[in-house]
């Protein structure tokens, strides 16, 4: 849980992202893994550490999340704290409970870990999702176009698989196919097809994203609340389930139209 604890530890408010930011470059460089900055300060990596990279197929998995918080104000004193299965943030000068912001820190972690599994792989960090998904509105959809899907892990509590969303008063946005979802063995993992709201994937499928996509639970409670805590076996769970569908799933699947 170290690099988990260590994300928690970064306060990264919308628009002020520079240290979350900062921490996945880095953690990039370590791991020799390539990846550009945009314009508006999303980061866009890419994992090639196939043997024979002519000789198969050139589509890859994509998983995604967002680099910023909720949380506008932390105390100096804030530590995280480790109790049975929950991990939550505590201040003694606040009195009491302080966000950790796994609302998406836990994302992030699911997208580094899996990075460091598989061979082939993009991952997107997003900034500003909670100011309305500024950094998907505006990222270049061309990085996408050889991805077989694009996961996403920014989904409350536990079991949710998030196939169709809302975004304000938009008409139903169909995330991903029903062929998609059996491919996930997402059942298997314990989570069922659920309808979402707003977040990066469902920016992207408005803006034309061609393959599926999908947003999943990843074990964080109360978002955007003080007391927000994370489920640890819940979150690895989440990774367990996105690490099988980044290696095991060997086709692109086409967005529904």
């Amino acid at each position: 849980m170290r690099l988990l604890t260590q994300l928690y530890q970064i306060h990264s408010p919308s628009g002020r992202e520079n240290v979350m930011q900062a921490f996945i470059i880095h953690w990039l460089e370590e791991h020799g893994i390539q990846y550009v900055q945009d314009a508006v300060g999303n980061i866009l990596a890419t994992k090639d550490t196939r043997p024979n990279k002519d000789e198969v197929d050139d589509t890859c998995p994509c998983v995604c999340a967002h680099m910023d918080e909720v949380h506008q104000n932390r105390e100096t004193d804030f530590e995280v704290e480790l109790d049975g299965d929950e991990i939550r943030g505590y201040s003694s000068a606040a009195g009491g409970p302080q966000g950790i912001g796994a609302d998406d820190k836990n994302g992030i972690w699911v997208a580094l870990k899996v990075m460091e599994r598989v061979p082939y792989i993009k991952a997107a960090f997003f900034v500003s999702e909670e100011d309305g998904c500024i950094g998907s509105e505006f990222v270049d959809l061309g990085f996408f176009d050889n991805c077989r899907f694009v996961i996403e892990c920014d989904r409350k509590n536990s079991g949710d698989f998030i196939c169709q969303a809302t975004r304000h008063h938009s008409p139903l946005v169909q995330l991903c196919t029903y062929e998609f979802m059996e491919a996930m063995n997402a059942s298997d993992y314990g989570y069922k097809p659920e309808q979402g709201k707003s977040t990066d994937v469902v920016m992207l499928r408005l803006r034309g994203l061609k393959c599926c996509a999908c947003n999943l639970s990843c074990g964080y409670y109360n978002p955007h609340e003080n007391d927000e805590y994370t489920r640890v076996s819940e979150l690895q769970n989440c990774y367990n389930l996105v690490l099988h569908a980044c290696s095991a799933i060997k086709k692109r699947f086409a967005a529904p139209e």
